[in-house]
């Protein structure tokens, strides 16, 4: 080959490498430019995000979770917008500390304001401070300013904007710390707890390990969003306030923390005015205006927001559907046969709502099993929950009502597992003198059954918003109570919310007289027409309270329709004690202690115990605890004030001393029913 075309050749393969070389170097070089332009066109809201693992709820507002951090996107259309904000136990590592479903305080109403780089959370209204918040229905405008300059929001913690979402219509804030600190209003620690009166009357001291503390998940849903954190503790329990019984004892509390939205100002339930003589709960407001030469203080009822779905067909008197009935779900972790007594006590109040054209009122369902928008810890669902702890109670609570109308938005009921011991206690001492069924150391479930049910018709009530009626009983003559014809008509109270056990006035020879708690009365029937029925025509807030206030007014001075409140502190109506029957104590005393002789004498056998006392020492101290109690019933009436709120110009008075004769009368009942007790 010519030695000047070999050279041609290596010339022009050299020339090609070159020129690859070339254009690779080039194209690497054009490569990390495009990166370079692509990672300064990054947004802040992308870098945020970008290549980490995040988990995202969208609801209510867009939760995202990541690397151990929440971010919530506030849109900024819910600024100013007012919400409430509480805390719910999840899972605790002691339920005698709290209970799982607890909400243990009063929710925070809140509101969000952005001001400059910051989002502010403000305090509308301190709810739990006792303090009573003021407005004005007056459309004078000076004081309405004043009002709002007097009553702003005040700033409680501020988040700083991160970023903007891409289409600006939120703002992006780490809201972190906020839910993984310890908080006074919002902790897992249940001040009269188990842990705490299980040595009597004991405090507590918490210490707060933040570096054990940690989001779990987060939750959106249409009206809320929620965000789990474990948080962790060490505490101290003294007795006495010298007797240490727990040093550093470790607690874990896994916490739902609930942000949920009020309705808008244009949606807010129509508010009823509350009327004293009425056991109805109430929302206090002080009201600023002139229409009398002082401030008003103004109490509206707590209810729920319940509206006929057809109002023409109510109109015509026809039974008809809610546009958003009462919907409780039942723990799926109750005792077997627990949830059929349970499902009765709730369902009980809708004779009362049928009676004022309400189909289905109150709904009773199941925790879904396959239904993942269900969730027991989002406060959206009303829950019956299970909790199995040794206190014998029942707790209704959280409720949470809208505080600017006195809607209620959620309630729950929990039912502890030691209602056993309740309930069979209360049954053999008040009843098994007349009932053999209540003399085993183990009820027949259909036995036990009555009594959960009239125990979970009672909270039921306090979850519609009624109050205890302790002067109901009083309504009925004491001899009546011992009439099979009278109880099985009547029972032995005309309302449920009478804090009753059972009929402890039937004596042996007494057949077919009704013995169990009260279901619903006519007193209750009365307060839910009172409580729920819409007023015809368009009516302003005070032109319906006039509507009401004629219907109480038709029964005043009967004693059926009396309201009594529990006498909590000072105890100085007779009339209106707790577990009292009857409108005459010394008579009611009399027949009680007759039937606790009768049990006393018959207690070895009856007990059920065969070698072991235990059981038998129980019943012996409830004996005398009940024995005690029917004293105590007879000796109120000594110097005591029957009181009844009055409205001027209707029948009855507001303050009545205990007739002379009848307390000179009691004189010899100590020693009469020592006498009777003992022989």
């Amino acid at each position: 080959m010519n030695r000047n075309i070999v050279i041609s050749i290596l010339l022009l393969v050299a020339f090609c490498l070159t020129s690859t070389v070339n254009v690779m170097a080039k194209s690497e070089r054009k490569k990390k430019k495009t990166e370079k332009v692509e990672s300064q066109e990054l947004t802040k809201y992308e870098k945020l995000f970008k290549d980490k693992k995040v988990i995202t709820a969208e609801g209510l507002f867009t939760l995202r979770q990541v690397n151990g951090k929440v971010y919530f996107e506030f849109p900024k259309t819910l600024l100013s917008r007012e919400f409430l904000l509480g805390s719910t136990i999840v899972e605790i590592s002691d339920n005698g500390n709290g209970l799982v479903g607890q909400m243990p305080y009063e929710p925070m109403h809140v509101t969000f304001t952005l001001r400059d780089s910051t989002l502010q959370m403000c305090i509308v209204e301190l709810l739990a401070n006792g303090q009573t918040p003021i407005y004005t229905d007056s459309k004078d405008e000076n004081t309405r300013e004043a009002i709002r300059k007097s009553s702003a929001p005040a700033i409680i913690n501020t988040f700083k904007v991160e970023t903007y979402t891409p289409d600006s219509s939120a703002v992006v804030v780490d809201m972190t710390a906020f839910f993984t600190e310890h908080r006074d209003e919002m902790n897992p620690f249940w001040g009269p707890s188990k842990r705490t009166v299980e040595y009597g009357r004991a405090s507590r001291a918490v210490k707060f390990k933040k570096e054990l503390s940690k989001i779990d998940t987060i939750k959106a849903f249409e009206n809320n969003v929620s965000v789990v954190t474990t948080l962790n503790y060490d505490q101290d329990i003294v007795v006495g306030g010298e007797y240490l019984v727990a040093k550093d004892e470790p607690v874990t509390a896994k916490l739902n923390r609930t942000l949920m939205i009020l309705p808008e100002e244009k949606d807010i339930m129509w508010p009823r005015l509350a009327d004293p003589r009425v056991n109805i709960n109430t929302i206090a407001r002080m009201n600023m205006n002139t229409k009398v030469d002082r401030a008003m203080k103004t109490h509206y009822m707590t209810r729920w927001n319940l509206q006929p779905k057809d109002m023409e067909a109510y109109k015509r008197g026809e039974l008809v559907e809610l546009i958003k009935p009462i919907v409780f779900y039942i723990d799926n972790l109750f005792p077997q046969g627990w949830s059929e007594y349970i499902t009765a006590g709730v369902l009980e109040w809708n004779k009362a709502f049928e009676a004022i054209g309400f189909k289905n009122a109150i709904q009773v369902k199941p925790f879904p099993k396959d239904d993942p928008n269900f969730d027991p810890d989002n406060i959206a669902f009303n829950c019956i929950r299970y909790a199995p702890t040794s206190i014998y109670s029942t707790v209704s609570g959280p409720l949470w009502a809208d505080p600017r109308s006195g809607e209620i938005m959620t309630a729950s009921l929990f039912i502890f597992h030691d209602v056993l011991s309740q309930i069979n206690y209360g049954r053999f001492i008040q009843t098994a003198s007349n009932d053999a069924r209540a003399r085993n150391m183990k009820l027949p479930l259909e036995v036990f059954g009555e009594g959960l049910k009239a125990m979970v018709a009672n909270n039921t009530g306090t979850m519609l918003g009624f109050l205890c009626n302790a002067a109901a009983s009083n309504a009925y003559p004491t001899a009546s109570l011992r009439s099979a014809s009278f109880t099985q008509q009547y029972g032995i109270s005309p309302s449920i919310m009478d804090e009753l056990g059972y009929n402890y006035v039937a004596q042996p020879e007494d057949k077919g007289v009704r013995l169990t708690p009260p279901d619903l009365g006519v007193y209750d029937e009365f307060v839910i027409k009172w409580l729920y029925s819409p007023i015809a025509g368009n009516k302003t807030v005070q032109e319906e309270a006039v509507e009401l206030e004629k219907w109480v007014d038709e029964k005043a001075g009967d004693p059926i329709y009396r309201y009594g409140p529990q006498q909590l502190n000072v105890i100085y109506d007779p009339s209106a004690l707790s577990e009292d029957l009857g409108d005459d104590p010394v008579k009611a005393g009399d027949y009680g202690i007759k039937n606790l002789k009768y049990i006393l004498a018959n207690l070895d056998a009856w007990s059920g115990e065969k070698g072991n006392i235990t059981r038998r020492l129980s019943l012996y101290n409830q004996l005398v605890t009940q024995y005690h109690r029917y004293l105590s019933n007879v000796f109120y009436q000594i110097g005591g004030i029957y009181s009844t709120n009055v409205k001027d110009g209707t029948s009855g008075k507001p303050f009545e001393p205990v007739a002379k004769a009848d307390q000179k009368s009691i004189g010899m009942v100590g020693e009469r029913t020592s006498r009777l007790f003992m022989a």
